[in-house]
């Protein structure tokens, strides 16, 4: 793993990484006070009795070689203040080439929070970049062993979507992967993840698996175990689905970007994911759909992303923009379910959009006939 440091470390001594969580008591009582005092004997006794609290851990277990092989000796590592287990993976490698494990859990009130992400690698050049690619570091740790697929927590999204990161590294790697929602299941703790985790998010190999955000992560691993994601190589993974079609045969169809337009859209209203700015009018006016909805691309600059609005309407080309901030760039099939109607052009207005709609009401809207 490398970082912005260049300080790079390895983990070829290292055969596996385990990412679990195991319970304990918490002999602190809300006052964060010690709720222990003295018994008979030498022993002490609780003044009340104590929540069980899940303690995450991660724990590096060597290859076998000349220095040793299973059962392994073991370190126990205490990470520093404001850290955590994660700090361990400094010494994995250095362990596991002399035959050791290493056990390091997140001491109380710490985990893995980076509170300055982008400063982070920078402020603490002594430690290497190892905890500046949390975000995509278990991808990158659990890649070499090419799983059949992959479902971890989301470490609730996070800023810069950074808790998802590794979704998109996966695929790119052509392994299926899901994460499952911060909220339904405790972070380091794989068990309750699989008991009560649903699922957040997904690459587009898990979904062509069959993996749906909302199912729970029992189903999901059932899902990834027994369905084939199809071809896993570098390149477009093309999406196409008619979703609606009207009385007089013309279709809506979902797909993430116009290029992906087939000859027949041409009698078709258009849900795609793409910006809808000049370059973006120039696919639109070769297809020449019934009606379209783009993204808008967040507007940009001097309103560049959806400057092909007024281009298309020049042509009598009905069309609308889907806001950016309410579904995501690039994936048409949520900006059809979530979506809203940030702009359209004259055209689609004299269709009935209008601005506020859902880009399901505003596509229904541009499906209908223009009387002569």
């Amino acid at each position: 793993v490398t970082g912005n440091s260049g300080y790079a470390i390895s983990f070829d001594a290292v055969d596996y990484f385990v990412f679990g969580g195991f319970k304990s008591p918490q002999i602190r009582n809300q006052e964060r006070l010690w709720s222990v005092k003295p018994g008979e004997n030498g022993d002490f006794e609780l003044d009340e009795l104590p929540n069980i609290n899940t303690v995450p851990f991660m724990l590096s277990v060597p290859k076998s070689s000349v220095k040793g092989e299973p059962p392994f000796p073991v370190v126990i590592y205490f990470h520093g203040t404001n850290s955590s287990r994660i700090e361990g993976l400094i010494l994995a490698q250095e362990l596991a080439d002399q035959g050791i494990a290493l056990i390091s859990f997140d001491q109380v009130g710490h985990g893995p929070v980076i509170r300055n992400y982008k400063t982070f690698d920078q402020d603490n050049a002594d430690y290497g970049s190892v905890l500046a690619v949390v975000p995509t570091l278990i991808a990158r740790l659990i890649a070499p062993h090419r799983p059949r697929a992959v479902i971890a927590h989301d470490g609730c999204v996070g800023k810069d979507g950074a808790g998802i990161a590794g979704l998109w590294y996966l695929e790119a790697l052509g392994i299926p992967a899901a994460a499952a929602d911060g909220m339904t299941a405790e972070l380091g703790n794989g068990i309750d993840l699989y008991e009560t985790g649903l699922i957040s998010r997904v690459n587009i190999l898990a979904e062509r698996a069959g993996v749906l955000e909302g199912m729970t992560v029992k189903e999901a691993s059932v899902v990834l175990l027994e369905n084939d994601p199809g071809d896993v190589t570098a390149g477009t993974k093309i999406r196409r689905e008619s979703v609606a079609t009207s009385d007089t045969g013309r279709e809506i169809i979902v797909t993430d970007s116009i290029v992906f337009a087939l000859p027949e859209d041409s009698n078709n209203v258009l849900v795609t994911a793409g910006h809808t700015g000049r370059s973006g009018a120039k696919f639109l006016l070769e297809v020449s759909p019934h009606g379209f909805i783009c993204s808008d691309g967040g507007m940009s600059k001097n309103n560049a992303g959806i400057a092909g609005l007024k281009i298309t309407d020049e042509h009598g080309l009905a069309g609308a923009c889907c806001d950016a901030w309410s579904a995501p760039v690039g994936d048409a099939f949520k900006a059809y379910s979530e979506g809203r109607i940030s702009a359209c052009n004259q055209t689609a207005r004299e269709r009935g959009v209008a601005v506020g709609m859902t880009v399901q009401e505003a596509a229904l809207k541009l499906l209908s006939e223009v009387e002569a």
